[in-house]
């Protein structure tokens, strides 16, 4: 289908349910106004109301003012995890809400916290403005993840789509030059990463602090010196 027909269709399928008058109310966080500014004008623009912030303050006042039925979000603003205070604060106001994180690298560590504090997508920059419309659409007419998931589901969840994953990533990672530095194959650059994820499980199913050292999953420390930072690991290991 194309995506100017499945947004229409979404769209339909929203105002049926909401009244054909509704513009969803829509609360774009981002510290950088090049992106802010003229996105917000396309979402506009594309059937939302929006409302703009440009630091965690101003979009804890705008939500604790009235209700919302989407958030955009960037991740750091300027600080590494400030977009996870503005999710937090968005499922206690407006738990229907549909939640986005929209960030340019989130890294593993923040991804999951978007995860646990129930974001419903993480959403990589740059990406295009008629897929964010789209995703935002689909996701107001289909409904927003379940609530009160605990933690070992998103274990589950992260372990049923390791193949997936590991498959987008790499995609991703060949779509920008910069990062391929050291020349190697696609089987050698993700080899590593199954045992990467499979710790990354055994974290969230067990009480100890994502940032605890010590390997909780038997393949984990393995996956560590496998990876093509291992020199860093041995270091940092001492």
């Amino acid at each position: 289908m194309p995506q100017s027909e499945a947004v229409s269709t979404f769209k339909a399928r929203f105002l049926e349910a909401h009244g054909s008058a509704s513009r969803p109310k829509l609360l774009l966080v981002d510290d950088t106004a090049d992106i802010r500014d003229p996105l917000g004008m396309i979402l506009e623009a594309n059937g939302f109301d929006v409302v703009v912030a440009a630091n965690v303050n101003d979009a804890l006042k705008w939500i604790h003012a009235g209700s919302f039925d989407v958030l955009v979000s960037d991740l750091h603003m300027p600080l590494a995890g400030d977009g996870l205070t503005v999710v937090s604060a968005m499922r206690n106001a407006n738990p229907d809400a549909v939640t986005l994180i929209y960030s340019g690298h989130p890294s593993m560590k923040d991804a999951t916290a978007a995860i646990l504090l129930q974001a419903d997508d993480i959403l990589v920059k740059p990406m295009g403005a008629k897929l964010l419309v789209k995703t935002i659409w689909e996701r107001l007419a289909t409904g927003t993840a379940p609530k009160g998931a605990a933690v070992a589901d998103v274990a589950t969840i992260l372990e049923q789509g390791t193949t997936a994953t590991i498959e987008n990533w790499l995609e991703r990672v060949k779509a920008e030059p910069e990062v391929i530095t050291v020349a190697m194959s696609d089987e050698d650059r993700r080899s590593y990463l199954p045992k990467l994820l499979d710790e990354v499980v055994a974290r969230l199913r067990s009480s100890s602090p994502l940032g605890t050292r010590a390997s909780l999953s038997p393949g984990g420390r393995a996956a560590r010196y496998a990876s093509p930072r291992a020199g860093l690991y041995r270091s940092a290991d001492g």
